[in-house]
């Protein structure tokens, strides 16, 4: 495909004359032409891509305002949080009514007390083959 108006030049005394540098990419990098549309429709199969919808529906649902009692705390940016971790049930991972909203302060204490946040319901311990028993029986 031939370029209208640029031509490359021969010599570096050439490229010097005109002002061409040849250290410095004439266009940044990272994505162009084509390539682009590919590499976006690989990114839309992954799991980032479903992770991120899913944080952007929890945060929506819950008015971007964290879930633990008596805390007001608001920010577009707030954590958000699985109640029935991921390594347990990696069914219920994208799964909508299985995420929270927390304010970093009580997302690192659900995490450093589990049993209490079990009993206040912003965590779940049941595994993935304890529910299919269930669903089976």
């Amino acid at each position: 495909m031939k370029r209208s108006g640029f031509k490359k030049p021969a010599t570096y005394a050439e490229a010097k004359e005109r002002g061409y540098d040849w250290r410095r990419p004439r266009r940044p990098l990272g994505f162009s032409g084509r390539k682009q549309s590919a590499r976006m429709k690989r990114f839309a199969k992954t799991n980032q891509y479903k992770e991120e919808q899913w944080k952007k529906a929890v945060r929506a649902r819950d008015g971007f305002q964290c879930q633990f009692p008596k805390c007001f705390y608001r920010d577009r940016s707030i954590d958000v949080h699985h109640i029935a971790m991921r390594s347990r049930r990696p069914d219920l991972k994208f799964v909508q009514t299985n995420g929270t909203c927390l304010c970093r302060e009580h997302h690192t204490w659900v995490h450093a007390h589990e049993t209490e946040a079990v009993r206040m319901g912003l965590l779940s311990t049941e595994t993935y083959e304890a529910a299919r028993k269930e669903l089976v029986a």
